[in-house]
């Protein structure tokens, strides 16, 4: 889940984030089978560093593990 302001917050210079962005960057951490917290850190420091650490916008992710039903024994 995300806000507005991860997708069209502007950088100086005008672009936008965008969510081709950000579901590349996503994707691209899951591929390397890391940790959910280790993901959002990771893309929490990429989205800073895209913005040069300037927010203007309410700037909101939330990444959520599902680790699948469980067997009742």
């Amino acid at each position: 889940l995300y806000t507005d302001g991860i997708l069209e917050q502007h950088r100086p210079g005008g672009r936008e984030f965008g969510l081709d962005r950000l579901m590349t960057h996503l994707t691209r951490q899951h591929d390397e089978e890391l940790s959910v917290p280790e993901i959002v850190r990771r893309f929490v420091r990429a989205f800073l560093d895209f913005h040069d650490g300037r927010l203007r916008d309410d700037s909101t992710v939330l990444l959520c593990e599902w680790p699948g039903p469980t067997v009742d024994d």
